[in-house]
């Protein structure tokens, strides 16, 4: 009985070019799968190990079965990443403290453990990079309004040197009246 599989977008080209591949059969170490879904094309800034877009994806439990992991730290059966993804970003903290009360219930340890079990947190990375460049953006608003108010301010005293300088010429032009005792 063959497994099942997904497949990325670009195994998919690959494999099939404009041809349909779902309900299609791949055959992966002689171990032949049915493709059951395609991932769709995303861009994605991360790879963790490989793009998803050169994956072939299968369950677990087939994994392990056909493709055992040879490393001898591992072990059989052991999980060295989990990927997951919670409904919101609002919903990570809740969803990584379940996650962590899981496997502490489990493996015997603490969920606040830190030393545990080591978490890429990709939704506090990305709140880290998004108050840099807030800050950046604060930072770089003020330089402008600096830069501006200075710019304003040279303006100005141009424009009073010029006016204070016509208003000399003009006053020397200007007749003036007779002085007393003067023929």
């Amino acid at each position: 009985m063959p497994g099942v599989c997904i497949i990325g977008d670009e195994v998919r080209k690959q494999l099939f070019a404009s041809r349909p591949s779902v309900g299609a059969s791949v055959r992966i170490q002689g171990v032949p799968f049915t493709v059951i879904g395609e991932l769709k094309k995303k861009d994605q800034n991360n790879s963790y190990n490989g793009f998803d877009g050169e994956k072939i994806l299968l369950p677990y439990s087939t994994m392990a079965r056909h493709f055992p992991d040879p490393r001898p730290f591992v072990g059989e059966g052991a999980i060295e990443n989990i990927i997951l993804m919670p409904r919101s970003a609002d919903d990570h903290a809740a969803a990584l403290r379940q996650v962590k009360t899981l496997l502490g219930r489990r493996h015997g340890f603490q969920p606040d453990d830190e030393g545990a079990l080591w978490v890429w947190d990709t939704v506090r990375e990305a709140r880290l990079v998004s108050g840099v460049f807030e800050s950046m953006q604060i930072f770089l608003a003020f330089v402008a309004v600096i830069t501006l108010g200075l710019g304003g301010l040279g303006v100005m005293n141009i424009m009073l040197v010029a006016v204070a300088e016509r208003t000399r010429r003009s006053a020397s032009r200007w007749p003036s009246a007779p002085r007393p005792g003067a023929s």
